[in-house]
């Protein structure tokens, strides 16, 4: 039968429902009327034991009777146990092998646990055990708990359900005395020492009696704190009432009934302020309002000084009237202030709620569902917040409008790992840096979301500014609606936010590393309606369309139902079939559908199968795109191999083409991407390729032909495993950029990138290449007249770096900065067979030589500033190459230990002349006292055609200690007989070894079939003969070609400054000869007439010359 708690209620015998009526049961009603009447819990009715299965512990034993008994519990106190009709005990005897002891019994409505006893004589049962629940029915005893045998079974039921007397204690007043009706309970004085809950006396209005009354209850309770409860009614205040440290204090009102007003003229910081010395931990603030119109003090001061922790603090639902603040919060150094909650609060015309100043720890507020009612002249921040791990969530700001002020939440300083969510802010900007807060103040880490801030006066601008302070990093603002813009840092170290959906005019600064998106949409309409739908909006496939919607992927797909409409200006194609002539006719049609303006055609995700060409448009733009690498064009195995899938028109200009974002694979068709000659007078022009993977393929974009083709953009596309990325041989104003190509094996096209055309920019590329023992496959090449174009910062890896093949010419263009390692192949990094001529090679980084073998068209060139094994002009080119080795390693005096450091000079030594030419980038040095100047002293003997002569010196007096110079001026021509030369007999001796000559070194002196041209010998070297008085230096360079039938003057070098000698003589070759001290020319008896002779394929006249 069901059962009720009936709390003192009088019931007839038949009534109770308590009782099975049947013979004897009268004698049961007295207990049945002494729970009724006493208002105690009932103990539990039914006991019963079995014996259950498994092991058990030591309190169990073996052929052993045990007795027990079962009480109710409640907060109160505890039953008996059950009496009706007799003492309920229930008993089992264990086998000889004990076994757990399960128990169950009648639950008791109102219990809030149950108690066991246990014995092996009966009547005699101690405590077992306890178990917590009204509902819980059965316990179990597995002989691992001992009983306590200090014990017993209450004699007396203690579990009392109701009251039914109230007995005053010490200082302790009831009234009305007999405790019946409304009962209230006061202390006898304004507080009481050494209790856990201190009553306040009523307020009596007098500030100083009101004021001691609160003081005395706090300071009353014990040191393990307690209680203050205040009455309602109006308590004046007119000082600071002092909490105390190292207890836990909660001051509770009645709610807004309990008001504690300050006195007038009385301003107080804090009604509560913390203690001086000491912690604080467990203070509670509740229930009560603080009406500041007199003075407009606060709730809470907190200025822990010299190490103090303030923690674990709560104001609940304490509201403010004109209060200056709830929190007023200046922790010196060194002190903390932290776990502290402030919610449910309420303020009407105050100032803040919570001010966070000083140069303490702030860590770990939560600051909550508090409402602010600021209509006065309210222009700055309702929080001031610094610290850490504070959440501020679901607070009520409103502010006063029509004045410029700070947003509703203040930075005051540096706050980090913040949540800042789901707040209401009307009239006032949301949240800033305050005007005053210390430049260098950090924003990291937080979280601004799903707050509203609307009504916003225009004149503040903005509703979240976070600029003008220190760095604004790591911080996530999201979902929030907001009236005005955000306001971000441009400059590092700012950066890595998240500002994505937020409902704002705009999202102003940021930086590179922002992640910034688009606010929510605030409307969808048709183009030229007057305003948005409203409500569910749905999309409906009108003619020609079909819609899919992807629930899971959150996407709806709108595309031409047939694979390509008519007329739209972006088409989306079919899904891929997988089926080839299927997959090509919706691609193509996609395409042909588009206007005469042009438009878009946008594949889906998939693997699109091609065995036919796609002709793209003429004279129509088209952006052709798809979804990344998941999008993938491949070719039937019915596709012709070396074919290319994508074609121009065959007649008609094809401009402003873009391929984006798919990948092709040519696969074992080994096909072109796109593949065209351009018609003559035709122009292909701005087409970009770009974020497109090649796999496979040969060529991948090949454009030739004897149209025109310019302002090409290839960018960022991998070619993996295909013969070459492009040919550009005919191209100009286009650009190469950014792209990876890789090969594997020396398939078919021997480059990389095969660079042609007038303002060409290659750059940026990385190309890994195969070795191969083809000297032509190499990962740059220029194959064709390259004009005015710039080969820049590529990275080649493998066989050769740069080749200009022989049929090529490379002019008015860069090589910069390139790097080419791992060349494998012959001994260059970079070989130039072609025409080089007015070009810049500098800054490369080359594993091998750089070689220039170009024809004599080659010359002009600078080539400088690289990292490169040697330079090798073999050009011979008409104008001379400026040839700058790799940067000195360092500069030293022959036989000096270590080179010099820092900023080495030249300086002019006895008998030196030092010139520095800025502008031709050179130092000149010669003698100081002018031996750089020469004076004719004798025109010796003429010598013509095939005839041996000898100069005379006779007669000739020379100053030992003078220089002079032999000059020969050589005018050769071939006599048809064989090749131009000159030798120089010494001593009358045939010329036989070295020593006894000075012979031109015939090397590679070459004959045509024809016998009409002649390679003459490059150097005329040097060699002392037999008067050791005698020294020569320096030697003779000859250079120049002579062709048959025309005379032709040789170009000459020597190691002395000869430029008045250079301007008369032209074409000389100039033999320097120092004269040892008092030694007369004649006197050697080495320039007799007899001794000294030339014999020569031309015509000869010498000169000799004194040093001035």
């Amino acid at each position: 039968m069901a059962e009720s708690l009936t709390d003192k209620l009088k019931l007839s015998k038949r009534d109770t429902g308590d009782i099975n009526w049947g013979q004897g049961a009268n004698a049961n009603l007295d207990a049945v009327d002494q729970h009724a009447q006493q208002a105690t819990l009932r103990p539990p009715r039914t006991l019963s034991v079995s014996l259950g299965s498994g092991a058990v512990g030591a309190n169990l034993l073996g052929s052993t009777t045990y007795f027990y008994k079962i009480t109710a519990v409640n907060a109160a106190g505890e039953t008996t146990e059950g009496k009706i009709p007799d003492a309920i005990e229930a008993q089992v005897t264990e086998s000889a092998s004990p076994v757990p002891i399960i128990l169950s019994w009648e639950t008791v409505k109102g219990a809030t646990s149950y108690k066991i006893y246990k014995s092996t004589l009966s009547g005699q049962e101690k405590f077992l055990a306890s178990v917590v629940g009204e509902s819980t029915a059965i316990y179990t005893d597995d002989g691992n708990t001992t009983v306590n045998g200090a014990i017993s079974v209450p004699a007396a039921n203690t579990a009392r359900t109701s009251v039914s007397k109230i007995v005053a204690g010490t200082n302790i007043t009831i009234s009305p005395p007999d405790g019946t009706g409304d009962v209230t309970i006061n202390a006898a004085g304004g507080g009481a020492a050494g209790y856990a809950t201190v009553v306040v006396a009523a307020p009596t209005g007098i500030a100083a009696t009101d004021t001691a009354n609160i003081q005395a209850a706090i300071n009353g309770l014990p040191p393990a704190g307690g209680t203050v409860v205040l009455r309602e009614g109006t308590y004046a205040i007119n000082a600071q009432i002092l909490l105390p440290s190292a207890k836990p204090v909660w001051i509770v009102g009645q709610g807004r009934g309990t008001v504690l007003a300050d006195a007038p003229s009385v301003f107080m910081l804090g009604i509560f302020k913390g203690p001086a010395a000491g912690n604080v931990s467990g203070l509670v603030l509740c229930d009560f309002l603080v009406d500041g119109t007199n003075s407009g003090s606060g709730v809470l001061e907190l200025a822990p000084t010299t190490g103090q922790v303030f923690e674990n603090i709560k104001i609940l639902r304490v509201h403010g009237n004109r209060s200056s603040r709830h929190l007023h919060a200046n922790p010196a150094a060194g002190t903390t202030i932290k776990s502290v909650e402030i919610s449910g609060c309420e303020t009407n015309l105050g100032d803040k709620l919570v001010l966070m100043l000083g140069s303490g720890t702030f860590q770990r507020f939560t600051i909550r569902d508090n409402k602010t009612f600021n209509d006065i002249n309210k222009t700055d921040s309702v929080l001031w917040l610094r610290g850490e791990q504070h959440v501020i969530e679901g607070n009520q700001f409103f502010l006063q409008a029509g004045t410029i002020g700070e947003g509703a939440i203040g930075i005051r300083d540096s706050l980090e790992r913040c949540v800042i969510q789901g707040n209401l802010v009307r009239y006032q900007g949301l949240l800033a840096f305050l005007g005053f807060t210390p430049a260098g103040a950090v924003f990291r880490h937080n979280v601004v979301a799903d707050n509203v801030n609307h009504d916003v006066d225009p004149l503040i601008l903005k509703s979240i500014v976070l600029t003008g302070k220190g760095e604004v990093s790591n911080n996530v603002i999201v979902g929030n609606k907001l009236d005005l813009l955000v306001d971000l840092p441009t400059a590092g170290p700012s950066g890595n936010n998240v500002v994505i959906a937020n409902r704002a005019s705009s999202i102003q600064g940021g930086t590179s590393s922002d992640v910034i998106a688009s606010t929510f949409l605030s409307g969808l309409r048709k183009l030229g309606e007057a305003s948005p739908l409203t409500g569910d909006v749905k999309l409906e496939a009108g003619s020609g369309i079909a819609l899919t919607q992807d629930g899971p992927n959150k996407k709806i797909t709108i595309a031409a139902a047939g694979g390509g409409g008519g007329g739209y200006s972006t088409v989306i194609v079919a899904a891929p079939t997988g089926v080839a002539a299927t997959d090509t006719t919706n691609i193509q049609n996609a395409v042909n559908s588009l206007p005469a303006s042009g438009g878009s055609v946008i594949l889906r995700e998939g693997n699109y199968v091609l065995n036919g060409n796609i002709t793209l448009p003429a004279s129509k733009p088209l952006n052709f795109m798809g979804q990344g690498k998941s999008t993938r064009i491949t070719l039937d195995p019915t596709f012709a191999p070396g074919a290319a899938p994508f074609r121009g028109p065959a007649s008609g200009t094809l401009e402003k083409i873009v391929m984006s974002d798919f990948e092709y694979v040519g696969g074992s068709n080994q096909a072109n991407f796109l593949f065209f000659s351009v018609p003559a007078a035709t122009v292909w022009s701005n087409m970009v390729f770009e974020r497109i993977k090649f796999l496979t393929c040969t060529t991948v974009i090949s454009i030739g032909g004897a149209g025109t083709v310019k302002r090409v953009w290839i960018r960022d596309c991998e070619a993996i495993d295909c013969q070459a990325l492009v040919e550009s041989s005919t191209w100009s104003d286009s650009f190469i950029l950014n792209n990876y190509i890789e090969k594997q094996a020396a398939l078919g096209h021997p480059a990389g990138i095969d660079l042609g055309g007038t303002n060409i920019v290659c750059k940026g590329n990385t190309i890994v290449w195969p070795d191969s023992a083809n000297a032509g496959n190499v990962p740059l090449r220029v194959a064709s007249t390259f004009v005015k174009g710039s080969i820049e910062g590529n990275r080649c890896v493998g066989n050769r770096g740069l080749l200009v093949t022989l049929s090529a010419n490379i002019r008015q263009s860069v090589v910069a900065d390139n790097v080419f390692r791992e060349n494998t192949f012959g001994t260059d990094s970079i070989l130039i067979q072609g025409e080089m001529s007015d070009c810049v090679v500098v800054g490369n980084h080359c594993e091998k030589d750089i070689t220039l073998n170009g024809n004599a068209a080659s010359g002009g060139n600078v080539i400088a500033g690289n990292k490169t094994a040697s330079i090798n002009d073999n050009s011979g080119a008409t104008t001379p190459n400026i040839v700058a080795r790799t940067l000195v390693s360092g500069v030293r005096k022959l036989g000096e230990a270590g080179p010099l450091s820092g900023d080495v000079k030249l300086e002019a030594g006895s008998g030196i002349a030092l010139t520095q030419d800025a502008p031709g980038n050179k130092i000149t040095i010669a003698a100081a006292g002018g031996a750089g100047n020469w004076t004719l002293v004798a025109n010796l003997t003429n010598g013509s055609f095939g005839q041996t002569f000898t100069p005379d010196f006779t007669g000739l007096s020379l100053n030992t200690r003078r220089s002079y110079m032999l000059m020969f001026e050589l005018s050769l021509a071939s006599n048809g007989a064989g090749p131009n030369w000159v030798a120089l007999r010494l001593n009358g001796a045939a010329p036989t070894t070295l020593q006894q000559y000075m012979l031109t070194d015939q090397q590679g002196v070459t004959q045509d079939d024809e016998g009409s041209t002649f390679a003459m010998a490059k150097i005329l070297k040097v060699f002392p003969g037999g008067g050791s008085s005698v020294e020569v230096s320096g030697c003779i360079i000859i250079t120049g070609k002579v062709n048959a039938g025309f005379p032709h003057a040789v170009g000459w070098y020597t190691i002395t400054n000869q430029s008045a000698v250079e301007q008369m003589h032209r074409g000389s070759v100039g033999l320097r000869m120092n004269l040892g001290s008092g030694v007369d020319l004649t006197s050697l008896g080495l320039f007799s007439n007899a001794d000294l002779n030339f014999l020569v394929a031309g015509s000869c006249r010498m000169s000799l010359y004194q040093a001035q």
